[in-house]
């Protein structure tokens, strides 16, 4: 009787019988469903789609001689001054640049995968997102042609930098404001290593502090349309918090950010903390500070970045000399990848 049903099954189409028992012969198992599109929050299906508007922004490329650069309407402007490139829309509707095309199935909202037959592929890799509008670029200070590089004398200039060496450390060692919390100079590594459990405690509860006052600042200032466009496009907020933390610190700032949800994502590098925040955890950071973020007025000054050292002018001669040296020319075509 039992062989009977099961062939009577197998005739019906049914799948497999009770449970617990094999499935008919024959009888193929059907893949479970795809994930359902992304919703933001009070919105409409938003799924992410590869075109010249999701490529707009900071990106960095995945070689290190293409460094980072701008995408503006159809521009590509490197930072470090090479020919800038413009992306071609294809007759397909995909995109290219020197021959090297888009590939829609291997890119994501902060990765776009590029190739090209027979040289492999490369990568964009989103950076952080472009707050401020840039300012207006006056045509006199642009150099055409190659720039010539000025004679340098090495000797003075390395005796140079040893006397400029000398005088920040005195200084250093004068100064009444501790370096401990930029964490930069060695002095300040070498009070880190006298500090008893106390001072430690503090140090890290008023970074944590400050760094909790930038993140809702931050989250503040994202109530406009243009970063409610980036949300719906990247599926993502990013920012670059100018401080840095170590140890007990980090463990403390992911317990502070555990209420906004699984969807904050930090990483800590030397240059900064660095947010990421999806629609989801923006939304639960609206429903917590409901007061404040319906009558907090939108910050007219910029966020603070992140300090960096400033570089001799010798030197910084120097480096751009070979720098053209290292890449003649300046054009970007040969070495896209």
């Amino acid at each position: 009787p039992v062989k009977r049903r099961l062939k009577k099954l197998a005739e019906d189409g049914a799948p497999a019988a009770a449970a617990g028992s094999r499935p008919a012969r024959g009888h193929v198992a059907r893949p479970p469903p795809p994930p359902p599109a992304f919703f933001p929050p009070g919105g409409t299906a938003a799924p992410w789609e590869l075109n010249l508007e999701a490529l707009q922004g900071r990106w960095r490329h995945s070689s290190p001689v293409m460094g980072r650069f701008t995408v503006k309407g159809r521009i590509v402007t490197f930072d470090s001054g090479m020919n800038p490139l413009t992306i071609v829309t294809r007759p397909d509707g995909g995109l290219e640049v020197l021959g090297w095309v888009a590939s829609p199935e291997r890119s994501c909202g902060d990765k776009i995968i590029w190739s090209k037959e027979g040289q492999g592929s490369c990568a964009w890799l989103l950076e952080d997102d472009a707050d401020r509008a840039e300012a207006a670029v006056d045509p006199s200070n642009i150099i055409l042609g190659k720039r010539r590089r000025a004679d340098v004398d090495y000797k003075a200039l390395e005796q140079q930098l040893r006397r400029e060496e000398q005088v920040a450390v005195a200084s250093s060692r004068h100064s009444d404001r501790s370096s401990s919390e930029e964490g930069g100079s060695p002095d300040g590594d070498e009070a880190k290593e006298h500090m008893s459990a106390a001072d430690w405690a503090k140090l890290h509860e008023r970074k944590v502090t400050k760094a909790m006052d930038y993140f809702q600042q931050w989250m503040l200032s994202t109530r406009t349309p243009e970063h409610e466009e980036r949300l719906r496009r990247r599926g993502r907020l990013q920012w670059t918090m100018p401080i840095c933390l170590e140890g007990a610190g980090q463990t403390r700032l992911a317990k502070e950010l555990k209420p906004y949800g699984e969807g904050v994502r930090v990483s800590h590098r030397s240059t900064g903390v660095i947010l990421m925040v999806d629609a989801a955890s923006r939304e639960r950071f609206r429903r917590l500070h409901a007061d404040r973020w319906a009558s907090a007025p939108l910050p007219t000054a910029p966020l603070p970045k992140m300090k960096r050292p400033k570089q001799p002018a010798a030197a910084a001669e120097v480096g751009a000399g070979a720098l053209d040296d290292a890449r003649p020319g300046g054009s970007a075509a040969s070495s896209f990848a």
